[in-house]
């Protein structure tokens, strides 16, 4: 079917008006990219269900909320598994891109990241510390000492306006770490000693360097399940804690396993995971297939929508998943999941052309078959998994104007696990 031919001018009002009253309510009263109100929030219970929430008390036993109707209700963290911000109006500028627009000619502070995905920026602290461990500042809970082999990678340097850009690089291949120095030269050996100077095993050789030469190091240590209370802070902080005291709804204290404590604006925790082991984001899965669908016989693959500025503090460690046009993409299922939840979202500037059908298969069982268009341009899905499953497959079909601007965006693509130990 050839969409030009059938093309009328007319209907083009009639459509924008249709986009328009697609979008959620609350669009009508923040303009597009207008920020939420930081006490409303979503709340995901056991069962993956999102209901919109206004936060008024929280701690690591209990929140204390008011729901829809205006009711004051506590609900027990046990039977939660996650607070997230209020999701962004359907068509608004996403959140990120007006942090990268405001933030863009900002310096980059210095920021250490751990194998589990906890990230404390801050600053290195060259002095103290055992042989084996780093020693950083955050700026709000102070000094903390962490063992090199929970460390993936620590920021040293800040980068100032006039510095020439770091180049970025994969990690080191095998079990090497990677110093990359202030110049962009590259050290690859075993880091023995992250004091200063810092210490490196190269051939068999002790290189000492000055540790402000050295912009960051990454270390060759595997990644690691997230687990136990996890927090998310605007400031790109992502920590497992202890304890969350936030009774009196304006301020929030959070208690490190190790011992420090930091007292925050409530409207600075961007989201909380109460058992982080049970939440497996889709987008750290690698798919086994992917591969276009109808008369399509090549298609770029499935893209994961990082945060250009905490790339790795993603919320419940959850990117989006941009599915570019009709295609069949397969996953195989981690070991006790047991439900999955996304909402697909056609984007906004792929109306008025953009018009599929969305299948999700778990096995080879459709639970869920809609059409997506500008008629209906979002689909909350929310579907069980069997004990026994391997496999979950999202395909998109071309639908009415055929492939053009049939793509798919995943928000929030999450995995329910019955396997968390804490």
């Amino acid at each position: 079917m050839n969409p030009t031919r059938l093309f009328n001018p007319a209907i083009v009002p009639a459509l924008i008006l249709c986009c328009a009253s697609a979008a959620p309510a609350q669009d009508a009263d923040p303009a597009p990219g207008a920020p939420s109100d930081p006490e409303r929030r979503v709340l995901i219970d056991r069962d993956l269900n999102a209901r919109e929430i206004t936060l008024l008390s929280i701690t690591h036993e209990a929140i204390v909320y008011e729901d829809d109707q205006g009711r004051t209700r506590q609900a027990s963290i046990g039977g939660l598994v996650a607070l997230l911000p209020l999701e962004q109006p359907w068509g608004a500028t996403p959140e990120n891109e007006r942090r990268q627009s405001t933030d863009a000619n900002a310096t980059e502070p210095g920021v250490l990241e751990l194998a589990d995905g906890q990230r404390l920026p801050g600053e290195f602290a060259a002095t103290g510390g055992d042989e084996d461990s780093i020693v950083w500042t955050h700026p709000v809970f102070g000094r903390v000492v962490i063992n090199l082999d929970r460390v993936a990678r620590a920021v040293l340097r800040q980068q100032q306006q006039t510095d020439p850009p770091i180049p970025e690089r994969a990690p080191a291949a095998g079990d090497k770490d990677e110093l990359t120095l202030a110049n962009g030269d590259h050290i690859t050996g075993f880091v023995v000693s992250m004091g200063d100077p810092i210490e490196i095993e190269v051939d068999g050789d002790l290189v000492t360097i000055a540790a402000q030469r050295v912009a960051s190091v990454r270390l060759a240590n595997p990644p690691k399940p997230m687990q136990g209370l996890v927090v998310w802070l605007d400031d790109g902080s992502v920590v497992v804690v202890a304890a969350i005291d936030g009774r009196d709804g304006e301020t929030v204290e959070l208690a490190l396993p190790t011992g420090q404590t930091g007292v925050f604006p409530v409207d600075s925790l961007d989201a909380v995971a109460f058992r982080a082991g049970r939440l497996q984001g889709l987008a750290a899965i690698e798919p086994e297939h992917q591969q276009p669908v109808g008369d399509r016989r090549i298609s770029d693959p499935a893209r994961i929508l990082s945060d250009p500025v905490y790339q790795s503090s993603s919320q419940l460690r959850a990117a989006d998943i941009e599915i570019p046009g009709p295609m069949r993409i397969e996953w195989t299922l981690p070991a006790g999941a047991r439900r999955f939840a996304t909402i697909a979202e056609m984007p906004f500037d792929a109306i008025p052309w953009g018009d599929c059908i969305l299948s999700v298969r778990v096995d080879s069982v459709e639970q869920v078959r809609q059409r997506i268009s500008a008629d209906n341009p979002r689909l909350e899905i929310n579907i069980p998994i069997d004990t026994d499953a391997h496999t979950l497959t999202i395909i998109v079909e071309p639908g009415l104007w055929g492939p053009i601007n049939d793509r798919i965006t995943l928000r929030r693509p999450l995995l329910l696990l019955d396997n968390d130990p804490s």
